[in-house]
């Protein structure tokens, strides 16, 4: 967010790094008599919209003539106007081969083809049915025009009344719509295009119908700063003097305006920094050995290593001259620009791990590793070369303008600019840019640096953060008002980023200790960090644990509980009912990980049921946990193996009842019960319950019963069922409905020679069978009562408790 006023100075430095950060825009005299409703007001944490403009008429002739004399704003309408034409010139002339067929209704091919012509996209299907319809002259040029993309993608109903039906004019109107929180924060122009019934068009429906499209509006910052609500172009080039002068203004407010402790000597330092002022004049860095009794402050760096080898790493062969000095320009591209960050906003040493860590001691590798809560968050400031994908792509490149592409996109200029008002304002007039919607579909995707695991941790640790994007340079700082500072473009624009940037900031301020959240909040946010972080990607399996350990080194004493290979001890049956929420192979890898009971052995997207009320089954017991360390007694890094052993009700059932449909969890259609099929007693067994469609298996993996670690054996037959928890249905809650029952979850456990077992996968059941009077056998939820619930599945499971020991 920008500051409500800021210095002269400053607002012309804003100008100054974005004013070339747009497209060339089109303005004419031809589309500058389209006046534009007044700007609404910048109003915080609410919806804002100005009123539709009163609708201007023109006529076709009017679009046409203008089109032709090179106006783009106009060339866009008349291909819109010519586009609805041809498609309603073959709905027609397919109604018209209908009727003659003298049908009551279209058969499935007809109904087929009209579905096809009441649609504006063209695949092969489609693009039959228009060759069928127009001749040759006219498909061609329909074709033409749908090949691009259309900035008039939504097609409504006539929003206009009272009008006159002349079938000649259109009307056009405008409305900027905008809100303006921490979520979104940019102003919108949509623009409304309706068409009257075209008599060219033989039997044409009568009406109207509308089409709108819609457009971001971009504004260079003027002196008042009235222009605070709108996005601003793109800063083209982050790595510019000005550029440089707007982020020392940012540190500037940190070492003035609050008390974060910016000039502050840190309590921890790393083994080693890279040292890249003493010597610059010969432009060369060196690695340094950090003293006991030095503290000085350093930044540290966020950046993705990518697939190829780095140029300088801290190996062996080459510790000695890293020692003495190297040269910049033998770096990678990333750690130059690191470099020079670092010099321009006047530091002396800055923090790489491929630098800074042995990178062929694993010992000493790991060490530092875990160290790395310290090592971030005790550094004055983070660098995140986040538009980078690889540590040979430079973050400090040009970026590419607002708008940029958009003419071969659209297959015509489609970057406007026009000029408005702001509310109250009888004077002052602002020139805008409009930037079509689609061209900022890319906003939605994550930078780079944000799909790698090993950075998520970098995320939330440190204090500040300057962030280097795709589209704009961040800054954050936990102890400002204003969560976020940057150069240009826009402040939270995409729904996934604010949520996601909501998730890391609590993560964050939990991890300086400013949060006031309480433990189950706290909880909670770990959930949601890993569930991001387990949508991340991460080069080696053995690094899921390690990627995340510092983070879970502060949760941990947050939370004064005992870490068990990602789960917490004191919900650890819960957590065991993890679910595998993304797309899952159809086996697991050669490498998959152990534990199979915690999240980080599924190689997709495991997350929780954070809606459901989970109760835990009174007879499931967590008897030990034993966890040995890969290295240095880190039970937070690598494991070799960890052995759960629990006590609760396991069932075993036939290989049949287990079979399942892998899409939906079902039984097969061939083996499911139907409610007339129970034997004669009142109460369902659970091998009948199985066979229900109410009753789900969720295998981790679609086959895994051809899969190394379970293909020597009968899979179906070495399964059992142990009951974890059970979930009340949530309209329990609602008035009147406090007796809907439960439903009964638990793990899938796979039984090997040895004795140990194996998750597999997770049940839930959401009925069972009764018998009523009339001896016809019904569905019927688990009960509500607590004494008849345990009654119920303590039957079911055959009244055993057995001790589990899961690997």
């Amino acid at each position: 967010m920008r500051d409500a006023m800021e210095a002269p100075e400053i607002l012309a430095l804003r100008r100054a790094i974005v004013s070339d950060g747009y497209a060339t825009p089109h303005s004419c005299q031809h589309c500058a008599d389209l006046k534009l409703p007044p700007i609404p007001k910048d109003e915080r944490d609410k919806e804002q919209h100005s009123d539709w403009s009163q609708p201007l008429r023109f006529s076709r002739m009017d679009a046409q003539e203008r089109a032709l004399a090179e106006c783009a704003w106009w060339a866009i309408i008349h291909k819109q106007i010519r586009r609805h034409k041809l498609f309603c010139k073959a709905k027609m002339k397919w109604k018209s081969e209908y009727d003659k067929r003298n049908q009551e209704k279209p058969d499935e091919d007809d109904d087929k083809e009209i579905q096809g012509l009441e649609s504006f996209s063209l695949d092969r299907y489609e693009a039959r049915l228009l060759e069928k319809y127009l001749d040759p002259i006219e498909f061609k040029e329909l074709l033409r025009m749908t090949k691009a993309e259309n900035p008039f993608d939504a097609k409504l109903p006539s929003s206009i009344d009272s009008l006159d039906d002349d079938p000649d004019l259109i009307w056009i109107k405008y409305r900027f719509d905008g809100r303006y929180s921490n979520r979104l924060q940019h102003l919108q122009l949509r623009v409304n295009l309706t068409l009257s019934r075209d008599m060219d068009i033989d039997n044409a429906e009568s009406g109207r119908q509308s089409f709108e499209s819609t457009f971001w509006v971009l504004a260079i910052p003027d002196n008042l700063d009235k222009s605070a609500s709108i996005a601003l172009p793109i800063n083209v080039n982050p790595g510019s003097s000005d550029s440089f002068n707007l982020m020392r203004h940012w540190i500037r407010c940190c070492e003035t305006s609050h008390n974060c402790g910016f000039t502050k000597a840190p309590d921890y330092m790393p083994s080693m920094l890279l040292d890249v002022q003493s010597l610059a004049s010969e432009d060369c860095v060196k690695i340094i050995k950090v003293s006991e009794t030095m503290k000085e402050r350093y930044l540290s760096l966020s950046y993705c290593w990518g697939a190829a080898a780095q140029k300088v790493m801290n190996l062996k062969d080459i510790r000695e001259r890293l020692l003495t000095g190297i040269r910049t320009e033998t770096l990678d591209c990333s750690i130059r620009d690191a470099v020079v960050v670092t010099r321009e906003l006047g530091f002396k040493y800055i923090w790489i791990d491929a630098l800074c860590i042995p990178q062929d001691d694993k010992e000493a590798k790991a060490k530092e590793i875990s160290r790395m809560a310290q090592i971030y968050g005790c550094s004055t400031l983070t660098i995140y070369a986040s538009r980078a994908s690889s540590v040979q792509e430079s973050f400090l490149g040009e970026r590419k303008p607002a708008g940029w592409g958009m003419d071969e996109k659209y297959g015509e200029q489609v970057v406007f600019q026009f000029e408005a008002k702001f509310e109250d304002e009888e004077v002052h007039e602002t020139n805008i840019i409009l930037v079509p919607e689609l061209s900022l579909d890319d906003e939605t995707q994550v930078e780079p640096l944000q799909k790698r695991a090993w950075t998520l941790q970098e995320l939330i640790l440190p204090t500040r953060r300057l962030s280097f994007g795709t589209h704009k340079t961040t800054w954050t700082c936990l102890h400002q008002s204003a969560d976020i500072l940057r150069d240009g473009w826009t402040d939270g624009a995409a729904t996934l980023e604010y949520l996601q940037n909501t998730v890391y900031m609590d993560a964050a301020r939990i991890v300086q200790r400013m949060s006031h959240m309480g433990s189950d909040e706290i909880r909670k946010n770990w959930y949601e960090l890993v569930e991001l972080y387990n949508r991340r990607q991460i080069s080696f399996k053995s690094d899921r644990l390690p990627a995340i350990s510092a983070a879970a080194k502060v949760y941990c004493r947050m939370l004064k509980d005992v870490y068990l290979c990602g789960h917490w001890k004191s919900t650890l049956p819960i957590e065991l009912l993890w679910m595998n929420g993304g797309p899952s192979g159809s086996k697991p890898s050669s490498q998959a990980l152990k534990p199979s009971w915690s999240w980080i052995s599924h190689e997709s997207q495991p997350g929780w049921d954070k809606e459901s009320e989970f109760i835990k089954d009174d007879h499931f017991e967590v008897l030990s946990c034993q966890v040995n360390p890969k290295y240095a007694k880190d039970v937070f890094g690598e494991i070799d193996e960890a052995c759960l052993r629990v006590k609760g009700l396991v069932y075993h059932p036939s290989s049949e009842a287990m079979r399942r449909d892998p899409r939906r969890g079902r039984p097969p259609q061939a083996i499911a019960k139907d409610i007339n099929h129970y034997s004669s007693s009142d109460l369902a067994s659970l091998e009948d319950v199985l066979r229900l469609s109410h009753s789900y298996v969720v295998y981790d993996y679609k086959n895994l019963e051809s899969s190394a670690d379970y293909s020597h054996t009968d899979f179906y037959a070495s399964l059992y069922l142990l009951l974890v928890a059970y979930v009340r249905d949530p309209r329990e809650k609602d008035e009147g409905l406090d007796r809907r029952g439960r439903s009964p979850r638990g793990l899938v456990l796979f039984r090997h020679q040895d004795g140990s077992f194996s998750r597999v996968g997770r049940f839930l059941l959401c009925k069972y069978g009764v018998t009523n009077r009339d001896g016809q056998k019904l569905y019927s939820r688990f009960p509500y009562n607590d004494d008849e619930y345990k009654k119920l599945v303590w039957e079911m499971w055959d009244g055993k408790t057995q001790d589990v020991v899961m690997i």
